[in-house]
């Protein structure tokens, strides 16, 4: 995960080594909103006795959508969760070419968090969105992308989710499920 923008001199050389050279990407990526992070995710350190404003969220989806949009894929500005499926804050796939193999889900937009308290309990703010898309690059590799990274970076991972990432991973490097 980038914290900077990518160069698009390294978005040229990714685009050409899956396009080209059959390179695979995986991008496990995860939340970022600029308002949220904004208005509701300030903190107040003890050290330096200051209210701190975070920079970036769960992950730099602006730089991942960079590397990405020459493919046909996008990830939203939302954070979006489904506990029962342990997708915790992700972002939902928004942009997609055809064809694609994607997976969908029953989500909760958790943007609207006040204070801590989460907004989206009601049924109108559950939206069938997609979070696991694989692409085939014509004569080239594949692009891979699953919306939240709670499946590789908790002490808790299930089953479900472990099985989810390797079925990522497969398809990258085999191309089929």
């Amino acid at each position: 995960d980038p914290e900077d923008s990518w160069f698009p001199s390294e978005v040229a050389l990714v685009d050409a080594a899956v396009r080209r050279h059959g390179l695979s990407v995986l991008v496990i990526a995860d939340w970022f909103n600029p308002d949220l992070l904004r208005h509701h995710m300030s903190f107040w350190d003890a050290t330096t006795l200051s209210t701190w404003q975070p920079v970036t969220g769960g992950a730099n989806v602006p730089a991942i959508n960079t590397l990405l949009a020459g493919f046909g894929v996008g990830l939203s500005s939302h954070v979006w969760s489904n506990v029962e499926l342990l997708y915790l804050s992700g972002s939902a796939i928004i942009d997609l070419p055809d064809p694609s193999f994607v997976l969908y889900a029953n989500l909760t937009q958790d943007t609207k968090k006040e204070r801590g308290v989460d907004m989206g309990l009601f049924k109108e703010d559950v939206k069938e969105m997609a979070i696991a898309a694989m692409v085939q690059i014509q004569s080239g590799g594949r692009v891979v992308v699953y919306g939240d990274s709670s499946c590789v970076d908790s002490s808790t991972v299930s089953q479900m989710e472990h099985g989810m990432v390797s079925m990522c991973g497969y398809y990258c490097v085999k191309g089929y499920v």
